[in-house]
């Protein structure tokens, strides 16, 4: 086997590894071993969880809710379902951001073209199916919503969970000084430009080549079933 053969199987062996223990709870306390993961993970002394797959607007909207919201105790970006599982059984307030399939996982492919398309793809019918039983427990964001509106999402947090986060009219400035938190926060992580969480001219490229090998998997368009059932499931107040 090849260097670049072996470095493919190790990163897609990994990754479904970790989807694999993600979707336990009794394995959080694996995260917790880890010091980059240990503050994410959900405890009793969390005041709200924001999960959700890999690019669908994690670092985005974690940074606007920080923003507002100082000083809170926030599990976050472990993207794997078993945190959101424990959130509920704690009654945490919850919020669970999703995306298009098709735009999620391009985004993600581009990151590591080593992973497999079929393997992402499986991982997001994984992570979204153990949680839509208790889509009822919880705050669903779009991606969309979560790039424009954030306020409304913590507006309707409030409201289903009886709690007072703070937030404001979302400005374009603010907007502005988000993305240019995370590009400074990946450039001192070294990582190539197109791996940054905004969007860029040279990300389009990319991902218009992966999305025919995406369309042709047989799985997408159960992705697409999920996600509509997110969208369309129990509507909490505006």
């Amino acid at each position: 086997m090849t260097n670049a053969g072996f470095g493919k199987l190790l990163k897609n062996t990994r990754y479904q590894t970790r989807v694999l223990i993600g979707r336990f709870p009794v394995a959080l306390p694996l995260f917790r071993v880890i010091s980059r993961y240990r503050p994410r993970v959900v405890t009793k002394e969390t005041e709200i969880c924001i999960e959700g797959f890999p690019r669908c607007g994690n670092s985005f909207f974690v940074n606007v809710f920080r923003e507002w919201n100082p000083g809170v105790r926030m599990a976050h970006h472990l993207h794997i379902p078993a945190q959101v599982v424990r959130a509920v059984q704690l009654g945490i307030p919850c919020i669970v951001l999703i995306r298009k399939p098709i735009d999620a996982l391009a985004s993600l492919l581009i990151i590591d073209e080593r992973l497999s398309v079929g393997i992402a793809i499986r991982s997001y019918l994984d992570f979204y199916r153990r949680i839509l039983p208790l889509r009822p427990f919880l705050v669903i964001a779009d991606f969309q919503e979560v790039t424009t509106h954030p306020e409304k999402i913590i507006h309707r947090v409030n409201h289903k969970f009886r709690c007072s986060f703070a937030s404001h009219p979302f400005t374009e400035t603010l907007k502005a000084q988000i993305f240019e938190k995370l590009k400074e926060h990946h450039g001192n992580a070294a990582q190539p430009r197109y791996q940054i969480p905004v969007p860029m001219l040279e990300k389009q490229d990319r991902k218009r080549a992966l999305v025919p090998k995406i369309q042709r998997s047989p799985w997408i368009q159960e992705a697409y079933e999920l996600y509509q059932a997110f969208l369309q499931g129990p509507k909490d107040p505006p």
